[in-house]
């Protein structure tokens, strides 16, 4: 069973894109992985995103042949948290660090370490 989360960053004008990955979301999983793949800027981390939605932090559909699709645009940060952000969310933020939220419970995003 899949354990669902979006990835996504927030970008200069304060809008945040995003796209869904499908495995291992939760934080010893996709968050452990976003971190280990090192990822030093904003920029950086953008283009990932608009790699397309994806099967692990590794592995994009596209990669795998499927159509690519556009990351979805969400107008604030908020918005995102408080949005589908499947199981778990996590936002590389304008400070440049990771945050992450899980989607159940009323608690506010936190650093992901």
């Amino acid at each position: 069973m899949a354990t669902r989360s979006r990835i996504a960053v927030e970008l200069q004008d304060g809008t945040v894109k995003s796209v869904y990955c499908h495995w291992d979301g939760y934080p010893s999983g996709v968050g452990q992985d976003l971190l280990n793949r090192g990822f030093s800027s904003t920029r950086e981390v953008e283009e990932f995103i608009d790699e397309g939605n994806r099967s692990t932090v590794f592995e994009s559909y596209y990669e795998k042949g499927e159509k690519l699709e556009e990351p979805e645009v969400h107008a604030s940060v908020d918005e995102y948290f408080n949005g589908d952000i499947e199981e778990y969310g996590y936002l590389y933020t304008e400070q440049e660090n990771w945050a992450v939220k899980a989607a159940c419970g009323n608690g506010e995003a936190m650093d992901l370490k």
